[in-house]
């Protein structure tokens, strides 16, 4: 990658770290894809069929080939390879760079190593010198904070406590609430600030109109939510071993359909991820 940077929107970083959180101890594994020259904007979870995959990723052969047929259908192409490590840090190690197969894609390593609320994630790209050597270089991601396009936004999902920060007709406000219900339009959510003010004690606002959602503390839909996607994966795991490839796949789509709406458990920052610090 010329420019080493990668834009990446917030909640495929929130995917990839629910993946790896519902695959630990076992390694995370599965592609972003988008527009060719573009920026990744769909999450594809693929099923790790590693024979030790709590040390290693091996991507199933089977939802490779479909994950590659939906992106000739749609004009997408691979972008990222992810996987996740779950006893070391978010640098790519020797195993991973001699195993990958597509040079292309930029590669990210999350890493639960410290924690599984709060994963590191760092993005690498690799390419091969004269000598036919392997070299690796450090791609920064820059995070834009937008919402799925087919999902709530980062956060808002009912029950939810969130610090909202959204644009009024009197200017740009900040808010401490719980999230309601949506809109029948679904253009809409309705809020509950913690502390009312002079915005009375609901809100509706726009989705157009928001502007970021730092989460605060976890609603029980949400863990719900999570607990689902979870039982799915499992359900794959399981189907996987009893060589039932067909069935996995369709067990990882259940998944898939429900990360986007995942988010971390409460954290001190708004944010999901961390950037993996150079001293670690």
């Amino acid at each position: 990658m010329a420019n080493a940077v990668l834009p990446i929107p917030a909640f495929l970083l929130d995917s990839i770290g629910a993946h790896a959180r519902s695959e630990h101890p076992r390694e995370a594994c599965g592609l972003l894809t988008g527009p060719k020259g573009g920026s990744p904007d769909r999450f594809i979870p693929i099923p790790n069929v590693h024979d030790e995959p709590t040390k290693y990723y091996r991507m199933d052969d089977d939802a490779v080939l479909s994950a590659f047929s939906l992106m000739d259908k749609i004009g997408h192409d691979p972008l990222v390879v992810y996987h996740s490590h779950t006893s070391r840090d978010s640098t790519l190690s020797t195993t991973d760079v001699m195993r990958a197969v597509d040079l292309k894609p930029v590669y990210i390593v999350c890493s639960t190593e410290r924690s599984t609320a709060l994963p590191t994630f760092q993005a690498w790209s690799i390419t091969e010198n004269q000598d036919g050597q392997r070299e690796v270089t450090e791609v920064a991601l820059d995070i834009i904070d937008a919402g799925h396009p087919e999902s709530p936004l980062a956060g808002l999902v009912e029950g939810n406590r969130v610090r909202l920060t959204y644009d009024s007709l009197l200017g740009r406000r900040v808010v401490v609430a719980t999230v309601g219900k949506r809109s029948t339009n679904g253009d809409g959510v309705t809020l509950y600030p913690v502390r009312p003010g002079i915005s009375g004690h609901v809100l509706t606002v726009s989705l157009d109109r928001i502007r970021a959602v730092g989460i605060m503390e976890e609603g029980s839909n949400a863990k719900a939510v999570r607990q689902r996607a979870a039982g799915h994966l499992q359900e794959a795991a399981l189907r996987l071993r009893a060589q039932d490839t067909p069935g996995a796949r369709e067990a990882i789509g259940r998944a898939a359909a429900l990360m986007p709406r995942l988010i971390p458990p409460p954290l001190p920052t708004p944010r999901a991820y961390r950037p993996r610090r150079r001293s670690e």
